[in-house]
């Protein structure tokens, strides 16, 4: 049975996202005095941050129960092994280090450091206080890789919704680039959208090979918004780097990116407990 809702959420996501956007565009000398300078920290930019994730929960609310947990085992699903918890944060930290790297071999820019051990305590709890304030990978994944990516695997192979979900997540961030206090109106939309793609592809493959969990999602959100440099030139040594990440996934993933549907599809979350 595919589980339906996978249109509202789009359009309700999109709707306030973009609707509110617009509003702090055209308008800004009448809002700005309402809400407040514009930054991740503005109380009303981060209820636009958490739209993916509160939509999903609405929509899911509306189709029932059912539907709503299977939304929440996703978000719960936490025996998913020790490695695709340390895999997410690694991995990406390594494609980040190397693309800062490749940066300074074409560009000349800075090259990256890697950090003494005696700072690695301190930067462990800077990232997870980090962690705790940035809304992006909880307000998002729930949504994106929660509610979104099972209803698009129902129709697509894994390598196809990959790309569809990884192109709309990517205009979703559209208004950002035109709103001075966003990090996004620092940097390159091109390169932006090829990272975010190829990025769509890795969590694919991740979220896979984790059963659905949308944990390793919100780790490599979270190791993106931490160590990736989206600033021009190094952004596009950033993208490089994502789609060879992407190219690899799809290398040992194949076309599915790691989903397993040659034997017969377990029963999902939804329909237990439909049944229940």
């Amino acid at each position: 049975m595919k589980r339906p809702g996978l249109l509202p959420f789009f359009l309700l996501t999109f709707g306030y996202t973009w609707g509110l956007g617009a509003l702090l565009v055209l308008f800004p000398k009448q809002i700005g005095p309402l809400i407040g300078p514009i930054s991740l920290d503005n109380p009303v930019v981060m209820t636009a941050v958490y739209s993916p994730s509160a939509v999903a929960v609405l929509v899911s609310l509306y189709y029932g129960r059912a539907s709503l947990a299977d939304l929440f085992a996703r978000l719960l699903r936490f025996k998913i092994g020790l490695f695709w918890y340390v895999a997410p944060v690694v991995g990406i930290w390594a494609i980040c280090f190397a693309a800062g790297y490749l940066s300074t071999a074409i560009y000349g820019t800075k090259p990256p450091v890697f950090p003494a051990i005696a700072q690695w305590p301190s930067l462990l709890w800077l990232g997870l206080t980090a962690f705790l304030v940035d809304p992006g990978p909880l307000g998002e994944e729930l949504g994106w890789r929660g509610f979104a990516l099972p209803r698009l695997l129902e129709r697509f192979n894994g390598l196809t919704a990959a790309l569809v979900l990884g192109v709309v997540w990517g205009i979703w961030h559209l208004p950002a680039f035109f709103l001075s206090g966003m990090p996004q109106s620092q940097i390159s939309f091109p390169a932006f959208m090829v990272s975010i793609v190829a990025a769509s592809v890795i969590i694919t493959y991740v979220v896979n090979r984790a059963g659905g969990s949308v944990l390793p999602a919100i780790l490599i959100h979270w190791s993106d918004n931490r160590f990736a440099d989206s600033t021009v030139p190094t952004a596009y040594a950033t993208a490089l780097m994502y789609v060879l990440g992407a190219l690899f996934c799809v290398l040992v993933g194949g076309r599915e990116l790691g989903r397993e549907i040659s034997s017969p599809a377990p029963r999902s979350d939804m329909e237990e407990a439909q049944s229940a």
